[in-house]
Order: structure tokens, then sequence, then C-alpha cells
């Protein structure tokens, strides 16, 4: 909630060593549904609930979440993903052409263009 998303970015150790991190994990708690519990793996469901300083509950229910056979991501959002995940250890450019090839994956001659491209 603290940066408006979730990456690899929020789970390293400085990061959760933040102070505004610190005092928010202290806010939260978690709880088991068993309802969800026994739908699993059929759904990933999740509640969420929060109330705010003024006493305002809000609340949502999510069955299935952004990226579940029933709620996939679009293109856009799939190369997004992977270019968040990849400049972790591959170069811009390296990431670019394998986003091309594997969405033109059809037209390649051979596995090894794209294979060479996944070495380092």
């Amino acid at each position: 909630m603290a940066d408006g998303q979730i990456s690899l970015d929020q789970f390293q150790e400085e990061r959760l060593k933040d102070p505004r991190i610190r005092d928010f994990m202290e806010k939260v708690t978690l709880e088991a549904d068993p309802r969800f519990v026994e739908e699993y793996p059929g759904t990933l469901a999740a509640h969420a609930e929060i109330q705010t300083k003024d006493g305002t509950r809000l609340a949502e229910k999510c069955i299935y979440p952004k990226g579940h056979p029933q709620n996939p991501l679009t293109e856009e959002e799939v190369k997004g993903k992977f270019r968040r995940l990849s400049n972790l250890t591959l170069d811009r450019s390296q990431t670019e052409q394998i986003v091309e090839k594997v969405w033109g994956m059809e037209r390649l001659k051979s596995a090894c263009d794209l294979v060479g491209l996944l070495i380092k």
C-alpha cells in the first residue's frame, strides 16, 4: 500500500527496515478464512478490510486475482511484468529482444534464436 504496487523491490531487506513500513506492518493482522482455504487451489480468494482513522471500514473480496486463468493478464501486463522482473538480471536491450522473440515465436526458425538471448 505504501508504494501502490507489489514487486520484488518491496521485499528487499532495506525496504522492510523502513520505519514507515515497520509501522504499517504493526497495524496489519492476517487471518485465514476457512471458506477460502476449502476452495483452494480452485481459487486464490482473499478478503481485505481496512479501517481508516475516522473509523470508516472499507472492504473488498477477490476470488480470482490478476494473473489467475480466470482473470488473465493482458499482453501489455505480461510484458510489463517480465520487464520489471528481468531488469534485475538482464540489460534493457536483452529484455526487449526477448519480449520481441517471445511475442513473435511463431515466426522463429529455431528455438536457438530465443535460447541464445536467455544466456547472460
